[in-house]
């Protein structure tokens, strides 16, 4: 099959949209690890300082690199649950408000056939593509919770910078 200017042009302009959104779900995806990451550190600075751990709780700073490796999990869940054309075109279509045009034109351009239809249905995604070329359409990367990032790594700073609760004396 030959590929027409309106196949290369759909094929180029759509793959550049459903990029845009892949990399807005994957940082997504990566900061809610983070704050994952981070909480789950912040949990255990506070249990290691209430138990009353001294030397071992310098190990609190490094439990901030629970968030890095809370964003390398998000990351690669993101990865990992990539969406195919058709989820993004049934995606991209449902923000763009185009009744189904560009997940009409990923199902006839993979089907292969070489119908005359095909080229009337390229050009009205090749429409819809050009109209919102500059259109931002990814999720939102930062969610109301993602505030918490910062306070969870700070939180992890400051109790591991906290004197020790006094001992509880056996017999009292």
């Amino acid at each position: 099959m030959n590929a027409s200017p309106s196949a290369s042009e759909f094929d180029g302009a759509f793959a550049k949209k459903a990029r845009g959104v892949e990399r807005r779900r994957l940082g997504a995806l990566a900061l809610n690890g983070a704050l994952f990451g981070l909480a789950s550190g912040l949990v255990g600075a506070i249990a290691l300082w209430r138990l009353g751990f001294g030397a071992e709780r310098l190990a609190c700073a490094a439990l901030g690199a629970l968030g890095a490796l809370g964003a390398l999990a998000g990351g690669v869940v993101g990865l990992r649950g990539r969406w195919s054309d058709t989820h993004l075109a049934l995606y991209l279509d449902a923000r763009l408000k185009s009744d189904e045009t560009l997940t009409t034109a990923v199902a006839a351009r993979t089907a292969g056939n070489s119908e005359p239809a095909l080229a009337h249905v390229l050009e009205q995604g090749n429409v819809v593509l050009r109209k919102h070329a500059v259109t931002p359409v990814g999720p939102r990367v930062f969610q109301r919770l993602h505030w918490l990032v910062p306070v969870c790594a700070l939180g992890i700073a400051f109790v591991s910078r906290l004197p020790l609760p006094p001992r509880a004396t056996p017999g009292k």
